[in-house]
């Protein structure tokens, strides 16, 4: 704006109808002390119309007066801080401006943004592990392992429940190959969940059974290497040993989610489509996924830890 008009702060204001005058005049009505108050108003023109201004609830006079635009040697917050390219860019996905870079045959670019996009969804990955480590944390201080416990598997089963709901059936007449090939799909739906914790993964498979193992954990695994069960801010450790521990003390409170995972699964279909074995030393090893190719085969130690009978 090449030339423009403020009202003075401290002032109550509103236009019931406001216009320029001349090329270069504009006219700013707003609230608040700060030079650019929020929501006010900016109104530019070409033309010649006539103003009108009402003052409202004013305890002090108002006034008219002249801004000089900042240069391009200084410039200051009054500026455009960015261009109309910029801000689209801003505002589209990462992951559509990767798709565009490949279609355009630049690899570069590509491989910058696939990097970007990791970084991003790391940076949002680890604020909620933090935020439902920091909360589970809360919960656990305040009102004891038993409410921590029963607020854990509300919780499972608020996402764990849906996920295994959209898992491919296995139809009871299934043939062994039909019933290979949906197991199959079901493991590989679930190691795609994993992948969203964005670590490396080491897979093997015998005869009776898939392990699967974050290396790191993406999330448990990494609080502990980080240090955040460490020092006066530190996240919540159960002492006692329990079921939601595996019966095992001092368990870190974000890992004591993988037992209600186990004992909502049973509840619901009967038996564990996954079981964990947690690392002897959590954080510093890793710990492992075991998904049986017959469920009827889940070890029977699986359901008594959890304080169950296995089904005959």
């Amino acid at each position: 704006i090449p030339w423009a008009s403020e009202i003075t702060p401290d002032t109550r204001l509103a236009a019931s109808s406001m216009a320029l005058i001349g090329d270069s005049l504009a006219l700013r009505v707003g609230r608040g002390p700060a030079p650019f108050p929020r929501g006010g108003i900016i109104v530019q023109s070409g033309g010649t119309v006539a103003t009108r201004v009402r003052l409202c609830n004013a305890r002090r006079g108002w006034g008219i007066s002249e801004r000089t635009p900042p240069t391009e040697g200084d410039r200051t917050m009054d500026a455009r801080l960015f261009s109309e390219r910029e801000m689209r860019d801003m505002g589209r996905r990462t992951v559509d401006r990767v798709t565009a870079a490949i279609e355009a045959g630049d690899a570069r670019q590509a491989t910058r943004l696939a990097e970007r996009m990791y970084n991003e969804f790391l940076s949002m990955h680890d604020l909620y592990r933090n935020w439902i480590t920091a909360t589970l944390s809360a919960v656990g201080k305040r009102f004891g392992d038993e409410v921590l416990d029963e607020i854990m598997t509300e919780g499972v089963k608020a996402w764990w429940g849906p996920t295994l709901e959209k898992m491919p059936d296995i139809p009871s007449d299934a043939t062994p190959a039909q019933r290979a090939e949906h197991m199959k799909k079901k493991i590989k739906m679930f190691v795609a969940g994993l992948r969203g914790h964005l670590q490396p993964m080491h897979v093997e498979e015998d005869d009776e059974k898939v392990v699967i193992q974050m290396r790191p954990c993406g999330s448990g695994g990494r609080l502990v290497l980080e240090g955040k069960y460490a020092g006066p801010d530190a996240f919540h450790t159960v002492e006692k040993p329990q079921r939601m521990t595996y019966h095992r003390k001092d368990f870190p409170v974000y890992c004591a989610h993988e037992p209600p995972m186990e004992l909502v699964d049973i509840e619901a279909n009967g038996k564990p489509f996954v079981v964990v074995e947690p690392a002897a030393v959590l954080g510093k090893e890793h710990c492992s996924f075991i998904i049986y190719k017959d469920p009827d085969k889940v070890p029977a130690r699986y359901y008594e830890r959890l304080g169950l009978k296995k089904p005959a």
